[in-house]
């Protein structure tokens, strides 16, 4: 009987892994466009916090402690291309977007995403 409820438990423990796993999901350019894009978002990296929308036009707008940023996005098969023109952190990367199921998520480059 005890047999049967390690097995059990770890049956149980790799499910719940698995759907855990399957929850997280790299997005394509329409789901970043209709999930993302037009949204006010609040961005994290480590310390820094921002506030910042890509803006259906094509524009970014950033928010945060330390000043204001702006620059262009577009999008491409796998993601989106920014170009940050002013603020703390300019130049130019392209980024990928997953879905992390619980109403975050993560950004290439490190940054975690929250609707507001």
């Amino acid at each position: 009987m005890k047999d049967t409820v390690k097995l059990t438990s770890l049956t149980i423990a790799i499910f719940i892994g698995s759907c855990l796993a399957a929850t997280a999901e790299t997005m394509g350019p329409d789901r970043i466009r209709a999930e993302l894009v037009g949204q006010d978002l609040q961005g994290r990296m480590g310390i820094l916090r921002a506030s910042l929308r890509y803006k259906t036009d094509g524009t970014i707008e950033m928010r945060a402690p330390v000043g204001t940023g702006a620059g262009t996005w577009e999008m491409t098969d796998t993601g989106m291309c920014v170009d940050i023109t002013s603020g703390p952190r300019q130049g130019e990367e392209c980024l990928t977007f997953t879905d992390n199921g619980d109403g975050s998520y993560s950004v290439s480059n490190g940054m975690t995403l929250v609707r507001r």
